[in-house]
């Protein structure tokens, strides 16, 4: 699925519906918190309350460029 099809099933659920499994897949596929806000029709903050709940938590991979 790529993440225009995945925005179409973002589309789908409700701020009070959204799984788990699904924000976190959204995040994975690179979704930003004010994009999956706006296809579930809820605001950046909200989303990001819902993220932080279910300990979805972001993070960077540094790749070492010197060796």
């Amino acid at each position: 699925m790529n993440i225009i099809e995945y925005y179409k099933t973002l589309e789908t659920v409700d701020s009070g519906s959204i799984t788990p499994e699904i924000l976190k897949k959204s995040k994975q596929i690179g979704f930003s918190d004010k994009q999956i806000a706006a296809a579930i029709k809820s605001t950046e903050l909200a989303v990001r309350k819902l993220r932080e709940g279910f300990k979805i938590t972001p993070f960077v991979k540094q790749i070492d460029t010197v060796a």
